[in-house]
């Protein structure tokens, strides 16, 4: 009987799951860009940088949805990048420090201030390659992604 019923909440709910592995994948950003550096340095990996607006922009939350947060892209990026989320939200609290820096990383990274950015950095943090976003599968941005790789 309990396993009838754990299959019905399945079909039924789908979605419960997949918000919880959305908020387990989150944990592996990184929100300080001198720790990014300093791993990445050591493992000799390249940096992914992801600039939004979590709670206001649309492009974002698509992206997110539809790329980031999904097994296939992070299987990807957490093998090959060190991974830094840098949020820049209107209505979401965030502290004033975290805002500062992602701020002071938008300005180095970010110049134009277009959201989705994302930014791949060689470990000691010089800039290779960005894009913004495109309606793309998650196998082409992770081709576009290995494409763009520092040499």
């Amino acid at each position: 009987m309990k396993v009838l019923l754990i299959i019905s909440l399945l079909f039924l709910f789908p979605g419960i799951f997949k918000a919880q592995e959305s908020q387990n994948y989150e944990s592996l950003w990184l929100k300080n860009f001198q720790t990014a550096k300093d791993s990445a340095v050591k493992v000799n990996k390249p940096i992914l940088i992801s600039f939004s607006g979590s709670d206001w922009c649309k492009p974002c939350i698509k992206l997110r949805k539809q790329i980031l947060d999904t097994k296939d892209f992070m299987d990807f990026a957490t093998s090959t990048f060190i991974l830094v989320h840098a949020d820049l939200p209107y209505h979401t609290p965030i502290s004033k420090e975290q805002r500062q820096h992602n701020e002071a990383l938008a300005e180095i990274y970010n110049t134009e201030g277009t959201f989705p950015k994302l930014v791949i950095t060689n470990p000691s943090g010089k800039q290779v390659y960005s894009c913004s976003y495109m309606d793309k599968t998650v196998e082409q941005y992770i081709e576009l992604l290995k494409e763009n790789l520092p040499k």
